[in-house]
């Protein structure tokens, strides 16, 4: 709802602005964020990306980012 709302937009993302979502686990975070690239007509590790333990898909235009709930914990130490 908030990419639709044009959160993550080229205009938000000037800003500073990116769309975060957690999950627990790493295969939850590689499957949501497959679907949502997939249903919205996007590409996956372009304006959708994901960042797990060991690999991280993100583009310089991504406005999505699925991540597990200790990547965003290390980010906001």
């Amino acid at each position: 709802f908030l990419y639709e709302a044009g959160f993550g937009s080229k205009e938000c993302l000037a800003r500073g602005g990116l769309i975060g979502i957690t999950q627990p686990r790493r295969v939850a975070v590689l499957a949501t964020a497959k679907r949502v690239a997939y249903e919205l007509g996007l590409k996956l590790g372009k304006e959708v990306g994901f960042q797990v333990r060991h690999d991280k898909r993100m583009g310089e235009c991504s406005s999505i980012k699925f991540m597990t709930d200790g990547i965003l914990l290390r980010e906001i130490q």
